[in-house]
């Protein structure tokens, strides 16, 4: 069974996820478990979109969430809770999936509707998992943008844990050494200077897209609301599509530019914190593989570790022999 396993040494947290990427898309092979879905819907020449949960329903859809074939997280997952040095627990949680679009395509060749869309149901989901006494943190992550997961469909992944990652758990406080030092969120200080700053990509009544003075990623963007901490639940109509905008076009810059493969993070407020001194952003950047998602972005480690350490122990005995005779 999946279990989680924290490192007190370095702080990353592990999840034991035993799959082999690509994972297969459960919507093309007839095997996807649906939530609800988002269709656009059209009355008296104005277009708007309608939430689906029922079944029947459910089939005509723009964006459809559902949950993941084999999930990160899940509450049937049991095991032992163990303490110092080798802290674990079974990795209980929910994980959805939210599919933007029937057609495999990456995500910069999306349109701006199909991924306001997904913002929309992203939204919903936020609010669902946000309910669930369980659920510490919401992680909203693409894990491959062009293609290296469930065949090329695009999608993200919503996932609800059961702790607050590493990097997270960093940049809280970081955020309130900053409101405790100069009495101001960074971020915000960020803005101010990029708004006739050299680091600025692109700005719009409520989000702004710029290169970081100092990168921890290979080809970093962030994306960052104008407005200091609101809880991704309370973004506007606007505000999402002026959002989706953003996102597809510096996810289109960051592929022209590249090449390859990319991820999009979300930062965000634990949903059950009701403190403002947290800025919430978007991080976009390169990767060569799809774990490096979470762990680049968020402080975890998917993979299963335990085959990882028979291969070196196989490959260091090996050694050993044609080294020393052993």
């Amino acid at each position: 069974m999946p279990q989680i396993r924290y490192d007190y040494i370095t702080g990353v947290s592990h999840i034991q996820w035993d799959v082999t990427f690509p994972i297969k898309c459960p919507v093309c092979n007839g095997k996807a478990n649906p939530v609800f879905s988002i269709s656009r819907e059209t009355a008296s020449k104005a277009s708007f979109l309608k939430i689906k949960k029922e079944k029947e329903e459910i089939e005509d859809w723009d964006v459809l969430v559902a949950e993941h074939p084999q999930p990160l997280v899940d509450d049937k997952y049991t095991g032992e809770w163990n303490e110092w040095p080798y802290k674990s627990e079974p990795a209980k949680g929910k994980h959805y999936v939210v599919f933007i679009g029937k057609d495999h395509v990456p995500f910069h060749e999306l349109s701006k509707d199909k991924v306001y869309e997904a913002l929309y149901a992203i939204q919903e989901t936020y609010k669902k998992l946000s309910d669930l006494n369980r659920v510490i943190y919401i992680s909203i992550i693409m894990l491959s943008a062009d293609g290296a997961d469930m065949e090329g469909h695009p999608h993200f992944d919503v996932i609800g844990l059961p702790f607050v990652p590493k990097v997270i758990n960093e940049e809280m406080n970081r955020f309130v050494k900053s409101l405790e030092d100069k009495d101001t969120c960074p971020i915000c200080e960020v803005i101010k200077a990029e708004e006739l700053g050299s680091k600025l990509i692109y700005r719009n009544e409520n989000w702004i897209a710029y290169y970081p003075w100092s990168p921890s990623r290979r080809n970093e963007i962030r994306i960052t609301s104008l407005t200091h901490y609101k809880p991704i639940s309370k973004l506007t109509q606007k505000e999402l599509q002026d959002l989706a905008f953003l996102l597809l076009t510096s996810a289109k810059a960051l592929h022209e530019v590249s090449g390859t493969d990319y991820t999009i993070v979300f930062h965000l407020l634990p949903p059950k914190r009701s403190v403002t001194y947290y800025h919430n952003y978007i991080q976009l950047f390169n990767i060569k593989d799809v774990t490096e998602s979470m762990l680049n972005g968020l402080g975890i480690y998917i993979g299963n570790s335990d085959t990882e350490f028979k291969k070196i122990q196989n490959a260091y005995r090996s050694v050993l022999k044609s080294m020393v005779g052993l």
